[in-house]
């Protein structure tokens, strides 16, 4: 069963990375927020969010608790998108990952959020 389930986890992440995220293409172009593994191992952070308030401003982190799923705010919004390692990600998953395992978070506040589908249609 073993084999079978890593065999599944190692076609699943390539087919899931060989995709090209609007993240990556566009964000050139619109505003996001960026915190890359350099910043993560320098400060030896704890928790994935701590990085999130020194890089993103206008940040409001809610229900940090063990066990419930976090809420962040950016400026009273909650219409944003979050990539981690160039895959869009819910919040479930953000909390559940240890900050040595990332390499990179992007976030497109609010009105990028809106933008995102929109320049995605032609991919």
């Amino acid at each position: 069963m073993k084999p079978f389930f890593y065999l599944l986890m190692l076609l699943l992440t390539s087919s899931v990375f060989a995709q090209q995220t609007p993240e990556v293409k566009y964000c050139e172009t619109i505003t996001c927020y960026k915190v890359s593994a350099d910043e993560f191992t320098m400060n030896t952070l704890q928790d994935v969010f701590n990085a999130l308030y020194a890089k993103v401003p206008g940040i409001q982190i809610y229900n940090k608790q063990i066990g419930q799923t976090p809420v962040f705010r950016i400026r009273n919004e909650e219409n944003h998108i979050v990539y981690i390692d160039g895959v869009r990600t819910t919040m479930e998953v953000f909390q559940a990952l240890n900050p040595s395992d990332i390499e990179s978070i992007t976030v497109l506040p609010n009105a990028n959020a809106s933008v995102i589908p929109v320049l995605t249609q032609n991919l």
